[in-house]
């Protein structure tokens, strides 16, 4: 369709540049008397100049055209740009704002802990202490890695209340370090937090190897070295741990004779 109209377009210049000389020749005398020759030489020179004039009239638009084009694609990729930085400025803002609402959470989320926690251990209340608990496993399940929530748990778990059906439960203790001990290796988290993680399950553990009395040979030796593997972690990640407080834990009374836990410490 765009070159039907462009062919049309010539032929009527064309058309109407004929007709115009023929009509100066018609109506002024002067050109009356010119041979047919001459005429013709006339009339394609005139058709000659229009299409010069009418092409590069035409080369005009062109340019004017690419250059408003150039123009528009210069403005594209100026807002293009707007917009990449506006993203950009966007997805930081919104990382900020991500952990600043994070952070927020946590620090309500060890306020609620720790509060609750104290409650539970002042008043021996059987409902508060498991409320303080499901509390504290739930909040938990969002930082697995928190030292003050996890620390928490295991205090609970190790003061039960003074009443019949409450009582110590260290395999809990020790499956609740298991799972915080993973999570900071899995993170690539070597601190202090992991050493004192290493250092609370090996006294659990002690605590498991001093006071079950079914333990057989063999799981004794299997706690030995369990225990014998968590202070040497503590005390890699956790150097003030290994110190004569520390040695003389009550949770590790029951071992603290025997010559393999004293060779821990020289």
């Amino acid at each position: 369709m765009k070159f039907l109209g462009f062919i049309i377009k010539w032929v009527s210049i064309v058309l109407a540049t004929a007709a115009l000389v023929l009509a100066f020749l018609f109506f002024i005398p002067p050109l009356r008397v010119l041979k047919v020759e001459d005429t013709l030489s006339l009339i394609i020179e005139i058709i000659f100049i229009l299409v010069v004039i009418v092409i590069g009239g035409e080369i005009y638009q062109y340019g004017m055209f690419m250059k408003e084009i150039d123009k528009a694609e210069e403005e594209h990729r100026r807002i293009e740009a707007e917009y990449e930085k506006v993203k950009r400025e966007y997805k930081e803002d919104k990382e900020d704002y991500e952990k600043l609402k994070s952070d927020y959470d946590l620090r309500r989320g060890r306020t609620e802990a720790l509060t609750t926690t104290s409650i539970a251990l002042s008043i021996h209340s059987p409902w508060l202490y498991n409320k303080a608990l499901e509390l504290l496993r739930k909040q938990l399940k969002n930082w697995p890695t928190d030292r003050s929530i996890t620390f928490n748990i295991d205090y609970l778990i190790c003061n039960p209340p003074s009443i019949k059906g409450f009582q110590v439960n260290f395999q809990a203790s020790v499956e609740l370090y298991n799972g915080f001990i993973e999570k900071k290796i899995n993170n690539g988290e070597y601190d202090a937090d992991l050493g004192d993680a290493f250092f609370n399950r090996a006294c659990s553990k002690a605590q498991i190897y001093s006071k079950n009395t079914h333990l057989t040979a063999s799981e004794k030796n299997t706690l030995k070295e369990e225990i014998s593997y968590d202070l040497n972690q503590s005390f890699l990640y956790t150097p003030s741990t290994k110190t004569d407080d520390s040695k003389n834990d009550s949770d590790f009374d029951g071992i603290r004779k025997e010559q393999w836990f004293i060779d821990l410490w020289s």
